[in-house]
């Protein structure tokens, strides 16, 4: 997470550059812009059944690729996504512990 959030300041330097903002100073323009920006996490497990996997941290929400269809999932915990990317097999966590919990519909 540390490193994310120096990613996000980095790429807000790089944007913001020596612009003036409504007389706001670097420091307040850098925290608006990060403020503005979605927090996402994702991983592409070596799985026949789960492609790539997204997770919305604002808005506690998955996006999961199965079989190439997407599916959103809601009121997903950070931790359950945590542990889903570390699980060893992504498709029985899949169907064991999100798939009638928190489907919201198809993509």
């Amino acid at each position: 997470e540390r490193w994310a959030k120096s990613a996000r300041i980095q790429m807000a330097r790089e944007r913001l550059g020596a612009q003036r903002i409504a007389g706001l100073g670097f420091r307040e323009r850098i925290l608006n812009w990060l403020k503005e920006q979605p927090r996402f996490k994702s991983f592409d497990p070596d799985s026949s059944f789960v492609g790539t996997v997204k997770y919305d941290q604002d808005k506690q929400s998955m996006q999961i690729e199965l079989n190439g269809k997407k599916y959103d999932f809601c009121n997903v915990e950070e931790r359950l996504f945590d542990s889903f990317s570390g699980a060893g097999s992504k498709g029985a966590f899949f169907n064991r512990e999100i798939k009638s919990l928190h489907n919201c519909g198809a993509w």
